[in-house]
This record gives structure tokens, sequence and C-alpha cells, in this order.
């Protein structure tokens, strides 16, 4: 799987590297779950489940903004917004620069990149700003 997910993530051409990465699995315990999410898929679903919460989780990653983050070692989904829910999504300064790329996937029509914001630690020193570990 982490080949995959890197082969995927590191994709030289076109939008295959925005690909939705969803692991489909029974009964994962926390720390399985916690694995994979790690590792970068965008989305772990546990089976069983109904279809309308399938529906609704493939609808999320299809035609819903997405953020992923890219830092020197990682290109993916927002993996604190996973466990941390909308307490995730607060504004971070870290120590390292990162870059966040919302877009969003429409299957009719590829990958639409929205908004890209780049973080450098030496901007935020000069203009005060606290930092946080990311």
């Amino acid at each position: 799987m982490v080949k995959t997910l890197r082969i995927l993530r590191m994709f030289p051409r076109g939008d295959v590297k925005y690909s939705p990465a969803i692991l489909m699995a029974r009964e994962l315990v926390e720390t399985q779950l916690r694995q994979m999410v790690e590792l970068g898929f965008d989305d772990v679903i546990q089976f069983p489940c109904t279809k309308g919460m399938l529906r609704h989780r493939m609808h999320k990653q299809l035609m819903s903004p997405v953020s992923y983050f890219i830092t020197e070692n990682y290109f993916g989904p927002d993996r604190r917004a996973f466990f941390e829910g909308e307490a995730g999504q607060k504004p971070r300064f870290g120590t390292r620069a990162f870059e966040r790329r919302t877009f969003m996937r429409n299957p009719d029509h590829g990958v639409a990149i929205m908004d890209i914001h780049k973080y450098e630690p030496d901007e935020a020193k000069q203009d005060g700003s606290d930092h946080i570990e990311i």
C-alpha cells in the first residue's frame, strides 16, 4: 500500500496524483485506522455500511473541495483534519515550509485547483505570528 500510494501521489503527468485513494475494509481497530490515514489515504470506509453513507463519502471526495498538503516528504490529504474534524480546520503555523492546495475533483471535467496557500516560516517570524508544530 505504501508503494502504491507513493506512485500515485508522485505521478509526474496530469491529474493522476490528485486521484482519491479510498481504503475499504472490515473492522479496523483504531491503531490500524490511524496507520492507514498516516499513509495518506483520502478516506477509510469500514464495512458493513449503508448505501447512503457510502454515497455521501464518495460525493465528498468527488464533488466537494478537498485540501492536500505538500511538504518536503508528503503530498496528500490533511491527516490532522481526518481525526479532529472541524477542529483540524483551524489555520496553522508550522516550523517548516508547506503548501496547501484546495481543489475539486469532477469525473466529467477532471481536477480544478481552487486555491494555493504557501507558508514559509521565515515570513511568519517577521509578522510576529505564534508558531505551532504541524
